[in-house]
């Protein structure tokens, strides 16, 4: 079993690969950051959650404007494993 870390955005990456290999997995640590749900805060630096990528390629924090993403409800990913 392998156990993932991570702080700010490298933690990010860390949830999604333990949720995605679960089987694999024993365990997770998180610094500087979290699970973040369209609509609600915390707002990420990046918008992610709140905007799809394409959107905020093309407009910027603006995005958040009057585009925000229905198919993004949780980010970086909902913890379901089962």
């Amino acid at each position: 079993k392998v156990y993932f870390q991570g702080f700010s955005q490298n933690s990010m990456f860390a949830a999604y690969a333990s949720v995605c290999f679960a089987d694999r997995v024993a365990g997770l640590w998180q610094g500087g950051s979290g699970l973040t749900k369209t609509f609600h805060r915390p707002i990420t630096p990046g918008l992610q959650g709140q905007c799809s990528a394409s959107d905020y390629a093309t407009s910027g924090s603006q995005c958040c404007n009057g585009t925000f993403c229905t198919d993004c409800t949780w980010w970086p990913i909902y913890p379901r494993t089962c």
